[in-house]
């Protein structure tokens, strides 16, 4: 039997790394006003197309969505700390990425306020052929794009001071970096 429906316990704080990771059946879920904090990878290839994220979340530590294939809306209309703009979660100050809807194609280009990709945070965009990243930019995490297989070209500026590890793993399309 597979799980399609998940209501989170109010007693609950934190949703870890990879909690709900290959729930692939899994449509709908709640999170309550308890929760603060969100981890990477925790609804990975989850179905669902939406979710709300609430006021209580301060922080995530990844892109909790890598591979929701069918995630177009992140509701954060109730949480003072991130915007949902163009297919892309960040931080209110949009200083920091967190994550893209998978669903996004075509071209991006990152707002100039960016200074920080989180870890996984395109991860598994297949739709995704180029991205464009400012001068902004000083800090890339871990698997940032990995697996964006539509992905032709990227160009990494001279601002960034840090990259993650298997930055560009599995992007089969990738001919300039």
């Amino acid at each position: 039997v597979w799980v399609k429906s998940v209501q989170i316990s109010n007693t609950i704080t934190s949703i870890g790394t990879d909690a709900f990771f290959y729930c692939d059946e899994l449509e709908f879920i709640t999170i309550p006003e308890s929760v603060e904090t969100i981890g990477n990878c925790a609804f990975a290839r989850c179905i669902f197309s939406s979710i709300k994220i609430p006021r209580s979340v301060a922080s995530f530590g990844g892109n909790p969505f890598a591979y929701c294939r069918k995630l177009e809306v992140i509701d954060v209309s109730e949480n003072p700390n991130f915007v949902f703009l163009d297919g892309v979660l960040m931080d209110r100050e949009m200083t920091q990425i967190i994550c893209c809807s998978s669903s996004k194609s075509g071209n991006y280009t990152i707002p100039d306020t960016v200074t920080t990709i989180y870890d996984c945070a395109f991860r598994g965009c297949a739709k995704l052929t180029s991205i464009t990243i400012p001068d902004s930019v000083r800090h890339i995490g871990d698997e940032a794009f990995e697996d964006c297989s539509s992905l032709a070209s990227v160009a990494i500026p001279d601002s960034v001071v840090s990259i993650g590890m298997s930055l560009f793993a599995y992007c089969y399309s990738l001919t300039s970096v």
